[in-house]
């Protein structure tokens, strides 16, 4: 977990920094004693837990506090102060715990505690948007689609574009240059204020809370705590550790990649986190076969890779990883099956056979049955 923390008393910060290091792995990645620099690199780097004190100059603690929760609503906050006549308002806020300055003893500790644990539990529940493979809105990951009605092509783009930058603000030139690059100024306005208006329509028609904010000739989505399929993997699969982990979340996680990210829109914009998803789930997905290997869990270690050839169905490596599984098993037809199946999408894709690896080993597979 990363951390940021915040205070205008240098001494107050390294001794708050010394604690949590003597106490945790809590990453920290940032000290300041100027609360409007902190917003800017909270903004940028997306820290889990915030320790500020309340009273800093330029902008107060609570005020920061807010600012970063409008934006990052499961962002954790701590408050450290010398001043208790603020605990009621930090609560308001749901501020994770309110803090004595400088007196870290056994309620700092459980805290510290309570924030260690709560990585660990991802809320896999509640309503959803599901970016792999196709934009699709559930109430549960188990339930069925909502069916939405765009009322416009344009539409259902453009609130895909805000939800691919939720992080962020979006100029209104940006979008218009992505939605209507050869309608002129008048016109496009006219359009994206359309757009807009139909995106906060179609979002309270399904009762999903999400927010167009729109401030300053720029847009901002604000989620309301709705998560993407995408936010559940990165966020469950940060503290990957087969050793220590939980296996079975993991392989939750992994199989809600359904397909690459937005692969039925076929958004160019897309393409560049597309990739990067590909890579992570391929990477990690991976790691984990290779470890139910090593345990001698083939059983385990075949589902994932059957599963990696459902979604990505061109990959001949995957191919002969699951015949020399499935050949551990003493299962001659499926890995009869994998070598057929692997010939025909080489032909079929590539005009192409298999590799002279694949070939001889199967080769030798086939003469030792035949002895």
């Amino acid at each position: 977990m990363k951390a940021i923390l915040v205070d205008h008393e240098i001494v107050a910060l390294n001794l708050l920094e010394k604690r949590i290091r003597e106490l945790s792995d809590i990453k920290i990645i940032g000290k300041f004693i100027n609360p409007i620099k902190a917003y800017e690199k909270i903004i940028q780097s997306k820290p889990e837990i915030i320790f500020t004190e309340i009273e800093l100059p330029y902008l107060d603690g609570m005020t920061l506090a807010r600012k970063v929760l409008d934006i990052y609503p499961d962002t954790n906050i701590v408050f450290v102060t010398s001043r208790i006549e603020y605990a009621v308002e930090a609560f308001e806020i749901n501020a994770v715990d309110f803090l004595e300055k400088n007196t870290y003893t056994g309620r700092f500790k459980i805290t510290i505690n309570r924030l260690m644990k709560k990585r660990k539990k991802i809320k896999m529940s509640g309503p959803i948007i599901c970016c792999f493979k196709a934009l699709k809105f559930k109430q549960s990951l188990k339930s069925i689609q909502i069916n939405v009605n765009w009322r416009t092509a344009k539409a259902r783009e453009l609130f895909a574009f805000l939800l691919h930058n939720r992080n962020e603000t979006v100029r209104k030139d940006v979008i218009i240059d992505l939605l209507w690059p050869e309608t002129d100024v008048k016109n496009a306005l006219t359009q994206l204020y359309s757009t807009i208006y139909q995106i906060r329509k179609t979002l309270n028609q399904i009762k999903f809370p999400i927010e167009i904010i729109s401030n300053n000739n720029q847009y901002r989505i604000n989620m309301n705590g709705i998560k993407t399929d995408v936010d559940l993997l990165e966020l469950g699969l940060k503290d990957f550790d087969i050793e220590n982990g939980d296996l079975h979340l993991y392989k939750r996680l992994l199989r809600l990649y359904k397909g690459d990210y937005l692969e039925e829109d076929s958004y160019h914009w897309a393409l560049s986190e597309q990739n990067r998803l590909r890579v992570l789930w391929t990477s990690y997905l991976t790691s984990l076969a290779e470890y139910y290997v090593e345990q001698r869990n083939y059983a385990e270690a075949i589902m994932l890779y059957l599963h990696y050839q459902s979604i990505v169905p061109y990959n001949e490596d995957v191919y002969f990883k699951l015949m020399q599984l499935f050949d551990k098993f003493g299962d001659r037809k499926s890995v009869e099956f994998q070598y057929h199946k692997l010939k025909n999408m080489l032909k079929e894709q590539f005009d192409d056979v298999p590799s002279t690896k694949v070939k001889q080993w199967y080769k030798k597979k086939i003469r030792k049955r035949l002895c």
